[in-house]
């Protein structure tokens, strides 16, 4: 991500087999997709530590903070959590991780479509 995108500011998950920040993806069942409620809180939740650590647990949350936590740990106490079978992917494309929500990002990736279309 850094190298790809080196303006970006991404925020990082120190576990304690890999760092990694967020990707924008998610694939899942359409069932799942349904849950209007469950899904509200995960939007809600989406940009705060706090308010994931709250509807996954503050045990979740010390665990990452002291670097307790590998990833698969990580994939099945949120599936466990939440009640759903969940799985991290490592993607070699930062482009998944990278936000255009904001005008700075969202210059950052013109600027480089340009680049790379032109």
């Amino acid at each position: 991500m850094e190298t790809r995108f080196p303006d970006t500011r991404r925020s990082y998950v120190h576990l304690r087999d890999i760092e990694v920040c967020g990707g924008d993806m998610i694939i899942l069942k359409v069932g799942l997709a349904q849950d209007t409620v469950f899904w509200g809180k995960v939007v809600e939740a989406r940009k705060s530590a706090f308010r994931q650590a709250k509807l996954i647990g503050y045990r979740f949350l010390l665990l990452v903070l002291l670097r307790r936590m590998r990833l698969k740990d990580a994939e099945l106490y949120i599936s466990d959590r939440l009640e759903l079978n969940g799985y991290a992917t490592i993607s070699p494309y930062a482009e998944v991780a990278m936000d255009i929500d904001k005008p700075d990002q969202l210059a950052i990736m013109r600027a480089d479509l340009s680049k790379n279309l032109g």
